[in-house]
């Protein structure tokens, strides 16, 4: 952004550094805040907001911020919110943190939350079969499930190993398992955005990733090791570590695959000693906006410290075509669609990482609880001022 004017009172002019799909990246769930950058007063505003405070322009405000608690955050509507309140509207709301599945269904069946945003597929299937006072929604989202391969240190970094390991994993069978849970990934990008490809789905090819790691070296005489971090609580990622496990054990190569807290995960990933990062990363990525482009400026464009490039992959041809992708989405559709399908087949070729499903948002909701819908382009957010107590 080179300037922004305001010519009048309604109108904003923004002139670019670069060509740019500005109406998209205004409209993205991390890039439009509007807030009092006096609300702090003398105090600094970026501790002021840290410590759960809060001045924006919503319909509601923060009353409790319990950090690491159960129920987290409480919000109270605002009365003063330019939207006004005509009809009826939630005045308070409560976040809770439940990481036990099994839990949180049983709060919702007594009556103690109103919404619950994800269940494992044996009690989501239970829900809908449920006639009482709940009620269920599924709807395709842009947020798809990835396994990063460290190309930078240990065995993986031979890209035989790597593409043996892709050649192993299952997909069909690990979505028959997840029982609609979960839809196909047909590349990187999901259906429904710009550079979608529909062709690039892997397959599982036991005989070919036994010979790639012939190739490599391992085998009976040199037993191989890795190891896969993934999220701690998430039975869909616990799926897909058994059946890598048990597929990989065929193989000869064992698995050592260790839940963890989100923190505690990107933390060891993101570690300055190479040696003590993982071999395989696995984790959620859903886009800021409605474009792909975040999927690849983020996790495979060239990044020292590591951030979110979790693969630490680094190819500079890849590099400059990622930082093309921006000014070639807003002059050429086309040619962006041409440009992110060729970069998803380099990626795939190396088998930097593999998209394993996209997620279906399946959620659980009281009945009381009306006009709910899943916007997949603000990922998992409820929209609380737009739906309405029965």
């Amino acid at each position: 952004m080179a300037s922004i004017e305001a010519p009048k009172p309604t109108q904003l002019v923004f002139h670019l550094k670069y060509a740019a799909p500005l109406d998209l990246i205004s409209s993205s769930a991390y890039a439009a805040y509007i807030y009092d950058t006096k609300a702090a007063g003398s105090a600094d505003l970026t501790e002021w907001f840290g410590k759960g405070n809060d001045a924006g322009t919503g319909p509601y405000k923060v009353t409790e911020w319990a950090k690491g608690q159960e129920t987290e955050v409480k919000l109270a509507a605002y009365p003063d919110y330019w939207g006004g309140w005509k009809g009826d509207h939630y005045d308070k709301v409560e976040y809770r943190v439940t990481p036990e599945l099994t839990t949180a269904w049983q709060l919702l069946q007594r009556g103690d939350v109103s919404f619950v945003e994800r269940l494992n597929p044996q009690l989501f299937d239970g829900a809908k079969k449920q006639k009482g006072s709940l009620q269920t929604s599924s709807t395709p989202s842009f947020q798809n499930l990835l396994a990063l391969f460290n190309t930078a240190h240990g065995p993986m970094t031979d890209v035989r190993v790597r593409q043996a390991v892709q050649k192993a994993i299952d997909e069909k069978g690990l979505l028959s398992a997840l029982k609609g849970a979960d839809s196909p990934a047909t590349g990187l990008v999901p259906t429904g955005l710009l550079g979608s490809t529909g062709d690039l789905g892997l397959t599982q090819d036991m005989s070919a990733a036994k010979a790639l790691l012939a190739q490599a070296g391992y085998g009976p005489n040199k037993p191989l090791t890795l190891e896969m971090t993934y999220a701690q609580g998430d039975d869909d990622q616990q799926l897909f570590a058994t059946l890598l496990g048990s597929a990989l054990d065929q193989l000869g190569v064992k698995l050592n695959a260790k839940p963890l807290q989100w923190n505690a995960q990107w933390e060891r990933g993101k570690s300055a000693d190479p040696a003590a990062r993982q071999d395989i990363f696995v984790m959620y990525w859903y886009p800021d906006y409605a474009d792909p482009f975040s999927w690849f400026v983020n996790l495979f464009r060239s990044a020292s410290p590591p951030y979110f490039n979790l693969a630490y992959y680094d190819n500079a041809k890849v590099d400059t075509a990622i930082d093309g992708l921006q000014s070639l989405t807003a002059k050429s559709h086309d040619g962006a669609q041409r440009a992110y399908a060729s970069l998803q087949r380099t990626l795939l070729n190396d088998a930097v990482t593999v998209p394993l499903y996209v997620q279906n948002y399946q959620r659980v909701y009281q009945k009381t609880l009306t006009g709910y819908s899943d916007n997949p382009a603000y990922a998992n957010v409820v929209f609380v001022y737009d739906v309405r107590p029965a």
